[in-house]
């Protein structure tokens, strides 16, 4: 998945202290859209294109939403790099 096709499909909410990224308009492609925003946040903060400052991530998918190996080291490095982020199932 592209991120033009991400960013046009995923809802984006902010408020002072969280980004909300919605991945449950993806359907039954939430896993892809996970991995593929966590390889790309990866990616930008490693080239320097990209700071994430205090605000905590949040993608939140359906609660059956099982998030591929890959996504998860993805997920392990960007915290390793010291950015907030998690992934939240809800119903």
């Amino acid at each position: 998945m592209d991120m033009t096709e991400f960013n046009q499909t995923a809802i984006r909410s902010e408020d002072s202290h969280y980004v909300y990224i919605d991945l449950r308009p993806f359907a039954e492609r939430q896993a892809e859209a996970a991995d593929s925003y966590l390889h790309d946040a990866l990616t930008s903060l490693q080239a320097g294109a990209s700071t994430f400052g205090e605000r905590t991530v949040v993608l939140i998918t359906d609660a059956v939403t099982v998030i591929p190996e890959t996504a998860h080291h993805w997920l392990a490095e960007l915290r390793e790099a010291g950015v907030s982020i998690s992934v939240q199932g809800r119903r």
